[in-house]
């Protein structure tokens, strides 16, 4: 670039700036109109912090758990490394202390029955931690989906959310129930053998191979009819 008598320089940015991880710095300029005619400036660069939201770790997450699980237990999980795997937030401007968890998009009263969110800011980290509140039922309920919020108490403008999936996985823990309290029924004394005398009927609630059920004869007089 030539200039006559004046000339602009610019200071282009080639990439976004975050606070977080780049405040600024010094930096020397040379401005030249041939091999000796050089001169040297010092430029200063501040980047200004300015409030961004926080996020959760994930944009989904998903829990197993039991149909017995005791009221009052923490649905979470564990990565390989040893870490949280549960709603963790993550916000360079607001302390972990400084947050609101609350569950949003409800589709059905069952999650608020079942489920509270409550902030945990031990281990130095911020996470929303979901707590069961009653019984489930896999059969009635096989999966809840709704959404976590994380607000800036102080900012209520500034919020993370994230969608949560929780599988009930079922027991074995249902007893079969016949379609009738009694069943009778009469044949002639020269009635087939091997053909059918009565047709009997039992559902069990639980799921695949736990609602599987077997019939066997109890307590009659002659095993040989």
């Amino acid at each position: 670039m030539q200039c006559i008598s004046y000339c602009l320089g610019r200071f282009t940015a080639t990439g976004s700036l975050d606070y977080e991880s780049y405040t600024g710095g010094v930096y020397q300029v040379k401005a030249s109109s041939g091999p000796l005619q050089v001169a040297t400036e010092k430029v200063t660069i501040k980047v200004t912090d300015t409030r961004d939201p926080p996020r959760f770790s994930r944009s989904k997450y998903i829990f197993q758990i039991n149909e017995d699980i005791a009221p009052g237990t923490t649905v979470t999980k564990t990565n390989s490394d040893g870490s949280s795997g549960g709603l963790v937030i993550n916000d360079a401007d607001t302390p972990k202390t400084q947050f609101d968890c609350t569950i949003e998009n409800i589709q059905s009263l069952d999650v608020v029955n079942q489920f509270k969110v409550e902030l945990d800011s031990s281990n130095n980290i911020g996470e929303c931690k979901l707590v069961t509140q009653s019984s489930f039922d896999h059969f009635d309920t096989p999966k809840f989906t709704f959404e976590v919020r994380a607000t800036d108490v102080n900012y209520r403008n500034m919020y993370a959310s994230a969608e949560v999936e929780i599988e009930i996985v079922d027991k074995n823990n249902h007893d079969p129930t016949f379609s009738q309290t009694d069943y009778w029924t009469s044949v002639s004394s020269n009635f087939p053998v091997r053909n059918s005398i009565l047709k009997i009927t039992a559902t069990d609630k639980d799921a695949g191979s736990f609602g599987e059920i077997t019939y066997q004869l109890l307590d009659f007089e002659d095993r040989n009819r």
